[in-house]
């Protein structure tokens, strides 16, 4: 479990599904991220996200808000395959309902995480990608420090070439500058009681788990974010 201030990101539940299916359904959520959701759909999402939590993989954590208890979306991390053109590489992602945009939920969990990333994981570098209109998700990125890809500009491997969110932005957060970063040592974190896996045993992931695993693409078309504040 990782919190905030003011969220906690923990493994999904049962009831989570159909809160989850109510931000699966709206449009606008979901523009970036392959489209509207159904409630089966949204079940074996989180199906799929618990099996890799109990197979020790980081993935996208259910988010709630601490003082009310809202699910508020899902943010976390996912393995990538060499089907992305800078992997295999982890990525940090968020999708978050539309009643809980504009509050800063996305990038103080999103800092959290990378903090987990860095800190526990000891990962080298993270990264983020969205659609190239989806500038929403852009902003959350600049406001975490990440950094653009120069040149970095990728067609996602799930979308059709003929699809006017195909092309993706790639952002990257290193760990020495993040570390280094003072903003970062004053961590938004209180608590972490995630297992740590190393870089070196990041799984190999065949393009059917990493569809699998998305939907909350959290910005991406899965949860393989294409991210949405």
């Amino acid at each position: 479990m990782i919190e905030t201030d003011r969220l906690k990101l923990r493994d999904w539940r049962e009831p989570d599904k159909s809160l989850l299916s109510v931000i699966h359904a709206d449009p606008e959520v979901m523009q970036f991220l392959g489209g509207t959701k159904t409630a089966s759909e949204t079940s074996d999402f989180v199906d799929r996200l618990t099996q890799l939590s109990q197979g020790g993989e980081p993935t996208f954590w259910a988010t709630e808000r601490i003082d009310d208890g809202s699910l508020i979306g899902a943010v976390g991390l996912h393995w990538l395959g060499d089907d992305f053109p800078f992997g295999p590489a982890l990525e940090v992602g968020w999708r978050l309902g539309r009643d809980y945009w504009g509050m800063g939920y996305a990038t103080e969990a999103a800092r959290a995480v990378l903090d987990y990333a860095f800190g526990t994981l000891d990962v080298p570098r993270v990264y983020a990608f969205t659609a190239l209109e989806n500038k929403r998700s852009e902003i959350v990125m600049q406001r975490l420090g990440m950094t653009r890809v120069e040149g970095g500009e990728f067609p996602h491997p799930d979308y059709l070439p003929t699809d006017p969110s195909a092309m993706h932005m790639l952002y990257v957060a290193e760990k020495t500058i993040w570390m280094s970063d003072s903003q970062a040592l004053n961590s938004h974190k209180r608590t972490v009681a995630f297992p740590s896996i190393s870089d070196e045993s990041a799984p190999a992931m065949t393009a059917q788990d990493r569809k699998q695993s998305q939907g909350a693409g959290i910005a991406s078309k899965g949860l393989s974010t294409s991210h949405r504040n």
